[in-house]
């Protein structure tokens, strides 16, 4: 034997298989119809073969697709079984033609709504219809123009010089593990408030139900930018509750620290979870009142309903918030004492009113204000001093003040304001017999699921940042594509867990370093990592006779990972009979 050739397949294969079961090729063939001079093989079958390629190489960059798919060519054939296929369908101009036509608001919300319907056949929500908000900002080097999407905005961890975007994104929990399914999304620039997005986003799920047939109540989960009168009250007219934390603005300080001080801490109740020891920790306590909350709208149409306010006072946050008190108390005392100390190059206030302005501005700018905890007396001492003539200077007397400053702390002030630390009111429509008080505190603190899709989004699964497409439309259109990519993520993930769940089984040797480590929650990523290293190997006798080809032994964990997904360990085993089919002149090669 002569020529070996290795080929290394790794998961492509099973990725094509989630591929093909959610039938995202019939389904995009079916929504967008390309223009007449498309040639090649279809639309579909592009777009699903790219998918593997971006959750496979985590790369969203068109460049590298077409010499991925000239290596894989055959692979490529055998598992799509369109023996047309060529590299050169794969070239960048191919790709972004691709995402001209997935830019298109109906070409989307069609195939989106079609793939919805599949995935939610397998994916079963949790009791409560839970879907959950939430918008994140992604920064990239493009021109900030007029009516353009990137565009400057507000971001806590961006460069203020950088445009930016936003998506605003839907998540669906489930039963069975603590990963969301991306059910919608929106692109919008990136100067937009969110407040504004949760109402929009909200009716493209409720049009996504109702395609798939779910007309059941749900109950939106968002932040406190979704706790506006109007986002709350479109909701209740929509026939739908609502979870949201209210801010200052919405149910002010003053009045929430009257219900908090009026209130009988004997009739808390109390939410415990337990530690690793099997110990029963308090997580938070509280109460619950109900409230009539009246909202008029633009066209002066009022609108009122029932309202559950939750106070929940967390364990860790109030403690976190008592320890910031002291340490800005501690700081302030200092600054205080200092005030009056000379230095080298140091000036010291000259005139009472000048220390009161200093000490006024000590005491106000910290968090929280302090001039209630901490008070300061000014002991002003005046003194004269006799100069004596000199030259044209006459001899006078002037006076000068010295001052001490008496700083005591007001204890039972202080005391007095730790306890109104460390709460969070909920504002709710759901009734208590579906969501008592300890769900209520559980299902918001479960609000991070939807931040990691936008983690999986902007780092892992497939990282959007940094942003190489430059047009707009096409920089929306890779982000659907994207959204895709989370979709088939997310749905391998519940299948997994959702039969080691019903076995009572975990999985392992997917932890890099730790092969001991289990998960009955497995991560796609950690899955799809497992599968590395699976190569074709191709033995070319250079004679009239197909080349024989061998593929490397499937690992046990691999194995059980096809299984767990419901597929069949012949997604890789009938390979190499499908690759033969293809072979031309005893080459794995594009011909």
């Amino acid at each position: 034997m002569k020529n070996l050739e290795v080929l290394r397949i790794d998961d492509i294969p099973l990725l094509y298989a989630q591929v093909k079961e959610l039938g995202i090729q019939e389904i995009i063939d079916k929504e967008i119809k390309p223009h007449g001079n498309w040639s090649g093989i279809s639309l579909g079958n592009l777009i699903s073969l790219w998918l593997c390629y971006l959750l496979s190489e985590s790369d969203h960059r068109l460049g590298s697709v077409e010499g991925w798919a000239s290596e894989n060519i055959n692979l490529l054939r055998a598992l799509s079984g369109q023996e047309a296929i060529q590299s050169k369908d794969f070239t960048d101009d191919r790709l972004e033609q691709s995402l001209d036509y997935l830019s298109k608001d109906s070409n989307w919300f069609g195939v989106s709504s079609q793939l919805n319907g599949r995935s939610l056949a397998v994916y079963n929500l949790d009791s409560l219809n839970t879907v959950r908000l939430d918008a994140a900002p992604m920064q990239g080097h493009h021109e900030v123009k007029e009516k353009g999407l990137f565009q400057y905005g507000y971001g806590k961890h961006h460069d203020s010089r950088l445009g930016m975007l936003k998506i605003m994104l839907a998540c669906v929990d489930n039963e069975v593990n603590s990963f969301g399914y991306p059910l919608a999304h929106l692109t919008v620039s990136g100067e937009k408030a969110d407040d504004g997005l949760y109402i929009p986003l909200i009716k493209e799920c409720e049009q996504t139900f109702s395609l798939t047939g779910n007309e059941d109540k749900k109950l939106y989960v968002g932040d406190g930018k979704m706790g506006s009168k109007e986002n709350r009250a479109y909701i209740v007219e929509s026939g739908n509750d609502y979870l949201v934390p209210l801010s200052k603005i919405q149910f002010p300080a003053e009045q929430r620290n009257k219900q908090i001080s009026k209130s009988d801490t004997s009739e808390y109740k109390q939410v415990y979870k337990k530690d690793k020891l099997g110990k029963k920790i308090l997580v938070a306590q509280g109460f619950e009142e109900e409230v009539k909350v009246i909202y008029k709208d633009k066209q002066d149409k009022l609108q009122e309903w029932s309202e559950r306010r939750i106070f929940v006072l967390s364990t860790a946050y109030a403690a976190a918030q008592q320890k910031g008190v002291e340490k800005r108390l501690l700081k302030a005392e200092e600054e205080l004492k200092g005030l009056l100390v000379s230095k080298q190059g140091k000036q010291t206030p000259k005139t009472k009113q000048e220390l009161e302005q200093t000490i006024e501005k000590i005491l106000g700018n910290k968090a929280g204000k302090l001039e209630d905890l901490l008070s300061v007396e000014i002991e002003e001492q005046v003194e004269e001093k006799k100069i004596r003539a000199y030259k044209d200077r006459p001899a006078r007397t002037e006076q000068f003040s010295t001052f001490e400053l008496k700083i005591r702390r007001d204890e039972k002030a202080i005391e007095a304001y730790k306890t109104t630390l460390g709460w969070q009111v909920y504002g709710t429509t759901a009734p208590k017999q579906s969501m008592d008080f300890e769900k209520c505190v559980w299902k918001y603190r479960y609000q991070n699921r939807v931040e990691r899709r936008f983690d999986d989004l902007r780092n892992k699964v497939v990282p959007l940042v940094p942003i190489f497409v430059t047009k707009d439309n096409r920089v929306e259109a890779l982000i659907n594509l994207l959204m895709i990519c989370l979709k088939i993520c997310a749905v391998m993930e519940y299948k997994v867990s959702k039969q080691l769940q019903e076995k009572k089984e975990e999985l392992d040797k997917v932890y890099e370093g730790n092969p001991k480590r289990s998960t009955a929650t497995p991560t796609a990523k950690r899955m799809l990592k497992s599968f590395r290293g699976i190569s074709l190997v191709t033995f070319d006798s250079q004679t009239e006779a197909p080349p024989n080809i061998e593929m490397t032994e499937l690992k046990k964990v691999q194995l059980k990972i096809i299984e767990l997904l419901g597929f069949d360990r012949r997604i890789y085993t009938d390979l190499i009979k499908q690759i033969k089919l293809f072979f031309s002149d005893k080459k794995i090669s594009e011909t």
